[in-house]
């Protein structure tokens, strides 16, 4: 029978249980019977028992298999960590278990480090991955579980996948680029590989902490240690360039700053920074024991590191944030399969073209019979309604909806007055974008910031054709076309300052076919 860690919100599988995770042969059951499946079948035979022998050290439990692989524990405390953990990822998304496009009947689906995609897609067949046979004895039914290594040559099973997904892994792999190039040809046309990451790594915008600050210190002596024991806890930083090195050529990557502890003013970031202050503090002394043990430093010292931090990190003055990384790409043979935007119809849109005038362009002329005093045509006027410049009245036909307010007559400096193309009322739905927002991810302000703040996962993604120089699919095409200044000397045949250069972007007129 399971048996339920007092300490934990995961179930831990005894070694009866993980008998049944896969066979001596190599080859996964599909026996299967009812909603779940219970892995007591018949048809699963045992493993090697060191696969479930656990490995402890500095008073915490490690995995057994490929001992000394994954340099953080997997006792109760640290599955409490992992959940604390996917309910801010949960969080952060906005309820996303991630970004990818895999449609909604996906087939394939390899999943390391969450394990919940399964009920959201009932279609695919799941495989889940981990070196620690922690696995609960009940899963879904289009679930297999292995006790494996992610980066042994053949830990895919398979192939044609529509998505591999890590969490929590970019810091943790030995051989990143060559788990990446091995799977890049395994993933069917389409498919995707995703990557979510937080960065260990403390940061501060402003001088509210110092350069003694014990949670700083800490975390850098940790990164010192885990590169000592092989790892490179910042590589999620460098996922794009790797990514791209490995074949994948439409690679987004969204970078979030997530607050720690309760110092922002707005409710949702609040909300991220209290889940991210429990995370850490969980995750604090796994932290100060191989890592920092790696660095040769007594358990006193570790003991002393570990108390610093912990009380450094009640200290709600700093406004520390950690980042979190996104990055997601698909195979270059599918970047031409987006299509081209449809306009919708609907029975009323003629109701809201004639009442609020959605659709009509912004540039049309300024009706000459609403500025004397009165339009006959009321709101069917096909005509801007626009208000003169000492009238401070509000009018609604001023542009149509998709008009923005101008950010010069807001300061009271725009030129153009009645001819304006922007409007010249306080509309919040219709505010310039926050520049700090857009640039940081967060703004200070809040709820009672007066600009508009836009999620960067709700941008259209840059359209990789006309970033190479032509898209054939022109102003139609369901992706952001950025226009660019090119690069004077890049087009003469060379620029002497290559990645560097800040003349103008240099355009890359390639296109890598099928079989690249």
């Amino acid at each position: 029978m399971s048996r339920c860690d007092d300490t934990s919100f995961s179930l831990i599988s005894s070694a009866a249980d993980i008998q049944t995770i896969f066979s001596d042969s190599g080859q996964e059951t599909d026996v299967l019977d009812g909603s779940r499946s219970d892995s007591s079948c018949a048809e699963s035979t045992s493993i090697c028992p060191s696969v479930y022998q656990d490995d402890w050290a500095h008073g915490r439990r490690y995995h057994g298999y490929c001992k000394g692989r994954y340099p953080l524990p997997n006792d109760g405390r640290e599955q409490k960590r992992e959940e604390l953990n996917h309910s801010l990822m949960l969080e952060i998304t906005n309820g996303q278990l991630f970004h990818s496009d895999i449609g909604r009947r996906p087939q394939k689906i390899i999943d390391i480090g969450t394990g919940t995609v399964a009920d959201l897609y009932p279609s695919a067949s799941v495989i889940g991955t981990d070196l620690s046979a922690i696995q609960p004895r009940w899963v879904p039914v289009n679930v297999r579980m292995f006790v494996d290594d992610c980066e042994e040559p053949e830990w895919l099973h398979g192939s044609g996948y529509d998505l591999v997904f890590f969490r929590g892994m970019a810091g943790v792999l030995r051989d990143l680029r060559g788990l990446l190039e091995r799977a890049y040809p395994r993933i069917k046309k389409g498919g995707w590989v995703e990557f979510h990451d937080l960065i260990p790594q403390i940061y501060c915008d402003d001088d509210t902490m110092g350069d003694d600050d014990a949670l700083r210190l800490f975390h850098e002596a940790a990164v010192q240690g885990l590169r000592c024991l092989g790892c490179d806890p910042l590589q999620a930083l460098k996922l794009k360039e790797i990514l791209r090195e490995a074949g994948f050529s439409d690679v987004r990557c969204i970078t979030k700053k997530i607050p720690i502890s309760s110092w922002p003013h707005d409710g949702h970031l609040k909300t991220l920074g209290l889940l991210n202050e429990m995370v850490i503090l969980e995750s604090l002394d796994g932290l100060a024991a191989k890592p920092l043990a790696a660095l040769g430093l007594s358990p006193p010292q570790r003991r002393t590191l570990l108390e610093q931090a912990e009380k450094s990190l009640g200290d709600v003055t700093a406004r520390r944030y950690v980042k979190c990384c996104f990055c997601y790409e698909t195979a270059s043979a599918a970047i031409l399969e987006h299509r081209a935007i449809q306009p919708y119809h609907f029975r009323f849109t003629p109701f809201l073209r004639t009442t609020h005038q959605v659709g009509l362009p912004a540039d049309r002329p300024i009706c000459k019979a609403f500025q004397t005093g009165s339009c006959p045509n009321g709101t069917r006027c096909s005509e801007r309604h626009v208000i003169s410049g000492g009238d401070s009245r509000s009018t609604t036909q001023s542009g149509g909806l998709n008009s923005l307010v101008c950010k010069h007559w807001l300061r009271g400096l725009c030129k153009k007055g009645e001819h304006c193309e922007f409007l010249h009322e306080y509309n919040l739905r219709k505010m310039p974008e926050c520049n700090f927002f857009m640039r940081n991810g967060y703004c200070s302000n809040g709820e009672e910031c007066l600009y508009l703040h836009v999620d960067p996962l709700t941008r259209l993604p840059p359209c990789p054709h006309y970033d190479m120089g032509f898209c054939p699919l022109g102003p139609l095409c369901s992706k952001k076309h950025v226009r660019r200044k090119l690069c004077p000397f890049y087009l003469a045949g060379f620029c002497p300052d290559g990645s560097d250069c800040k003349q103008g972007a240099h355009a890359k007129w390639r296109f890598r076919g099928r079989g690249h």
